[in-house]
């Protein structure tokens, strides 16, 4: 309580002119200064777990800091399941290519999530007895330093994350089990420290933590990009299952598959592009003036003239998106009172 009416009042001072901001700027950096020290004194006198809760705390202050805000010419999103081999294909042949193309993150922002198909768990336990849920848990963790979404697409964090979440689908894509050796094994593949998963997956290895979880309750994490996907859906008036992966550009949905996307999907069915193209070839021709990162970007292989095509039947890479209503307020306070403490 107290620290939200400090916020509040700091971050909503009257506008004035240079030397106010200059002494908002020194108060910020005194601030700053008394957070960063109470988060040496939590990291040495507690757990590891204090540095994530610190990096809360300063990416709150951040977002709440007067500063232009430049919107991107880009807006990637994509939601994919644990257990799906067309989001594997996505990820390993179109996503990750993408990102490994360093395009400038100012103007290129994506958003990656896994996609919790069972819905809102109780509670930690709960969630580890669900497989769908247990198995989101160590990708939040793979995706943390990146959060909250989107981040840059030359973002080396969402790098190390993608890497995790390919790594971890080839592992698990064929079922919903999962086991602490391959996330292990996934970590160091990416180059993901392995304290700050250990940290996150909880002691002993139980492959969710209360800090996975507490990723999973964050609106801002988590909840906030599946709820506006799923509104989408409805708006738009889809069935309650959709194919997956979930890929959008600029807010229109694409049927992508492997290294190729081939159209937009609708409700009514996917509208064929007449020339099927990657991802990055798609990104780039809407960027303007393209990028150096572009240049050696070619179209995809000659397709088809346009065409609309029949949804195809429920599968193992649909998901029902009508199932999924967030965390309670009950949960989000609760997740609020552990970062500000």
């Amino acid at each position: 309580g107290g620290y939200s009416s400090m916020e509040h009042n700091f971050f909503n001072w009257p506008a004035c002119g240079l030397w106010c901001h200059l002494a908002k700027c020194l108060v910020a950096c005194v601030f700053l200064s008394m957070v960063s020290a109470s988060g040496d004194v939590l990291v040495r006198g507690y757990e590891p777990s204090a540095l994530p809760i610190m990096g809360s705390i300063a990416r709150r202050l951040w977002s709440k800091w007067p500063h232009k805000q430049i919107l991107p010419q880009v807006s990637i999103e994509v939601f994919y399941k644990t257990n799906c081999p067309h989001c594997f294909a996505f990820l390993s042949q179109s996503l990750l290519p993408l990102i490994q193309a360093r395009l400038p993150g100012d103007r290129v922002q994506i958003t990656l999530l896994p996609f919790l198909e069972s819905g809102e768990p109780r509670s930690l336990l709960d969630c580890l007895s669900l497989p769908d849920c247990s198995a989101v848990l160590p990708h939040l963790c793979g995706l943390q330093s990146s959060m909250p979404p989107p981040a840059p697409a030359d973002s080396l964090a969402l790098l190390r994350g993608v890497r995790f979440a390919t790594c971890n689908l080839a592992a698990t894509f064929n079922s919903s089990s999962h086991g602490t050796r391959s996330v292990e094994r996934c970590a160091k593949e990416a180059s993901l420290p392995w304290d700050d998963m250990y940290a996150c997956l909880g002691k002993p290895h139980t492959l969710g933590g209360e800090q996975a979880f507490g990723i999973l309750v964050t609106p801002e994490d988590y909840s906030n990009s599946i709820r506006r996907v799923v509104k989408r859906f409805r708006d738009a008036g889809y069935s309650t299952t959709v194919g997956m992966p979930w890929v959008f550009l600029n807010g229109q949905h694409l049927a992508c598959g492997g290294p190729l996307c081939e159209g937009l999907r609708t409700p009514h069915g996917d509208v064929a592009f007449g020339q099927p193209s990657s991802l990055l070839d798609l990104v780039c021709s809407v960027l303007q003036p393209r990028p150096a990162s572009c240049s050696k970007v070619t179209p995809g292989t000659q397709g088809t003239a346009v065409q609309t095509v029949r949804p195809k039947p429920e599968c193992e890479n649909c998901a029902a998106f009508g199932s999924f209503r967030g965390p309670s307020q009950q949960q989000q306070q609760r997740c609020r009172m552990q970062v500000v403490q």
